[in-house]
């Protein structure tokens, strides 16, 4: 075998299984909650959050199963960060504490819950690539 061969079968070893979720079906089948109908709005406002490049529509976050936006829409029709900076992590990536969004999510129904933890965080990283998302594109 050549070392091509086994630095291809070790590559594959190491790399981490991905959750099979559909995201269109999770999408569809959530689109009564609020951040999902702002998520397939083009037109949903943004917000800076600190430590970030970018303005965001949901920043979203997850654990305990479910997938959270940490940009919420309040009561009132404004768009708000319900995260705390904590500054940046060993490799420069900022950190954040959600727990007032997970809070928020948890009292307000704002959240999908999924079968484990890898499908909630599958889902709060890769959402943006469902057809029926129109932020991000």
């Amino acid at each position: 075998m050549d070392l091509k061969k086994i630095s291809d079968i070790i590559k594959s070893k190491n790399k981490k299984a991905e959750p099979k979720l559909d995201l269109d079906s999770v999408i569809a089948a959530n689109k009564h909650l609020n951040f999902i109908q702002r998520a397939m709005d083009a037109n949903t406002p943004e917000v800076m959050i600190k430590g970030q490049q970018y303005p965001s529509t949901h920043f979203m976050a997850s654990g305990d199963g479910i997938a959270f936006p940490t940009v919420v829409q309040t009561p009132d029709g404004g768009i708000r960060f319900m995260g705390k900076y904590l500054g940046k992590d060993k490799e420069g990536k900022p950190m954040y504490n959600t727990n007032e969004a997970y809070d928020y999510a948890k009292s307000t129904g704002n959240y999908i819950k999924f079968n484990n933890d890898k499908d909630a965080q599958y889902f709060s990283e890769n959402y943006k690539k469902s057809k029926l998302v129109k932020i991000g594109k």
